[in-house]
């Protein structure tokens, strides 16, 4: 993955937002962080920020090397996080 603004810091970091948003979701730790690690989509959205996700083709890919379980793949398949990428500012899920 390439990353338009910081390598990215693992475990992720996440914000007041972030985490109050993902308890208010349910959105697990576990999914962000796979996102986070994983996503091969991104967007910017501002603010210095981007949308990162992950595509279909890179969760099959993932599930089959075994980085992944199935599970977490269907998880996050419609999760999105936005990140400065140094921390998660906020997650949803897409209904896209």
């Amino acid at each position: 993955m390439q990353h338009l603004i910081t390598p990215p810091s693992f475990p992720p970091v996440l914000t007041v937002h972030a985490t109050k948003r993902s308890q208010q979701r349910g959105i697990r730790r576990e999914h962000q962080a796979a996102v986070f690690a994983h996503g091969d989509i991104e967007r910017a959205v501002g603010g210095g920020c981007y949308r990162l996700s992950i595509s279909q083709q890179r969760l099959m890919g993932l599930v089959r090397e075994g980085a992944i379980s199935a599970q977490i793949a269907d998880r996050c398949r419609k999760l999105a996080v936005i990140t400065d990428g140094a921390s998660i500012v906020t997650n949803y899920k897409s209904s896209l």
